[in-house]
C-alpha cells in the first residue's frame, strides 16, 4: 500500500461535504419548497425531505464510507509502522549482541590481552590508522589529485586490515589488491611480504596483521542490512526514515563509525558510496558518520569524501 502525504481522502470529504451544506441551504430558500411565509407548509417540508434524502443523502454516505476508508488505511499503516518497529528494534538487539559478544586479543599486548565489547573498536580503530601510516609511505600513486590518492591508500589499507596476510588469507588479499587497487602486482606482492615481518608482540610467530573478516564481516553486513531496511521501507516519509536511522545511528561509537568510515571507502564498501537517481547515497542520505570529530582520524579528513553531511562538530 502506497501512502500519499497529502491526505487526499480527508480534503475531498470536507469538499463534498461543504458542497452538501450549500446545496440545503440554496434549495431550502428555493421557490420550490419555500412559498415565503414563515409559516411551515408539511407539503413543501416533505418534498424538501424527500429532495435532500434522495439528492443529498447519498452525497453525505458517500463521505461517511471516505472517511471509514481513510480510517482503514490509517489503521492498516499504523500497524504496518509496528511490525516495522518490532523488526528494527530486534535488529538492534541484534547488533548490540554483536558488539558485546566481540573479541580481540590485542597485537599490541604481550600478556595476550583479550579485549570485549566497545573495547575491540578502540583498538581496530588505531590499528587500522596505523597501517595507513605504513602504507602512506610504502605505497606510490601516479595521481596529481591528493584527493583521489588518499582515496586509493584507504583503499588498500582496508582490504590489508579487514582480510590480512596471514598464511591463511594472503591468496585473497592478493587477489582483491591485484582487481581493486591501482599499483602493480610486484609491488602489492613485495608490500605483503613487509608486512607478513610485522609479528604480534604476544607471540613472534604470529603475524600482526591477521584480518578481521571473521569479526567485521558479519557486523558491517548487519549494518548495510538494517539501513537498507529502513530506506526501502514503503510506508514512511524521508523524516521518519531519517528518524528511525538517526536511532540506529546513535548504537554506533565515534570508533565503530570510524571502521565504518574506511569500510566504505573501500572496495568492499561500495554498495555505501552508490548514488541513484542523483541522489546522495546512503551515508549522505543518513548522515550515518556525522559525528566522527575532526583530527579523529589524523590527517584524514571525512568532508572531502562526504561533503553532502551536516556533521556534529
Amino acid at each position: 500500500m502506497i501512502y500519499i502525504k497529502r491526505n487526499w481522502l480527508v480534503i475531498l470529504s470536507i469538499i463534498l461535504c461543504m458542497a452538501g451544506v450549500i446545496c440545503i441551504v440554496y434549495f431550502a430558500f428555493n421557490p420550490s419548497f419555500n412559498d415565503g411565509n414563515k409559516i411551515i407548509n408539511p407539503e413543501l417540508a416533505s418534498n424538501f425531505g424527500s429532495f435532500i434524502s434522495g439528492i443529498i443523502g447519498p452525497l453525505f454516505t458517500l463521505v461517511g464510507f471516505l472517511l471509514l476508508y481513510q480510517t482503514i488505511l490509517e489503521q492498516r499503516k499504523q500497524f504496518n509502522i509496528q511490525q516495522f518497529e518490532s523488526k528494527l528494534f530486534e535488529l538492534i538487539r541484534y547488533h548490540r549482541e554483536n558488539v558485546s559478544e566481540t573479541t580481540y586479543i590485542s597485537s599490541s599486548s604481550k600478556e595476550k590481552e583479550v579485549l570485549r565489547g566497545r573495547e575491540v573498536f578502540i583498538e581496530l580503530k588505531k590499528q587500522c590508522l596505523d597501517l595507513y601510516k605504513i602504507l602512506k609511505e610504502k605505497v606510490h600513486i601516479e595521481s596529481s589529485d591528493n584527493k583521489n590518492t588518499v582515496s586509493q591508500i584507504i583503499n588498500i589499507t582496508y582490504l590489508i586490515f579487514f582480510l590480512g596476510v596471514s598464511a591463511r588469507t594472503i591468496e585473497t588479499t592478493k587477489e582483491q589488491l591485484y582487481k581493486n587497487s591501482e599499483i602493480k602486482k610486484d609491488e602489492i606482492d613485495k608490500l605483503i611480504e613487509e608486512l607478513r615481518e610485522i609479528k604480534t608482540r604476544y607471540n613472534d610467530k604470529i603475524v600482526f596483521y591477521g584480518g578481521h573478516q571473521s569479526k567485521l564481516g558479519y557486523y558491517f553486513r548487519h549494518i548495510y542490512r538494517t539501513i537498507k531496511y529502513i530506506d526501502e521501507c514503503p510506508y514512511l516519509d524521508f523524516q521518519q526514515k531519517k528518524s528511525y536511522a538517526k536511532m540506529y545511528r546513535a548504537q554506533l561509537t565515534t570508533y565503530e563509525q570510524a571502521l565504518f568510515f574506511f569500510n566504505s571507502m573501500s572496495s568492499l564498501g561500495k554498495p555505501w558510496r552508490e548514488k541513484k537517481e542523483n541522489k546522495k547515497c546512503l551515508i549522505e542520505k543518513y548522515e550515518l558518520i556525522k559525528n566522527i570529530p575532526p583530527r579523529f582520524l589524523g590527517e584524514i579528513n571525512v568532508k572531502d569524501f562526504y561533503s553532502e553531511m551536516e556533521y556534529e562538530f
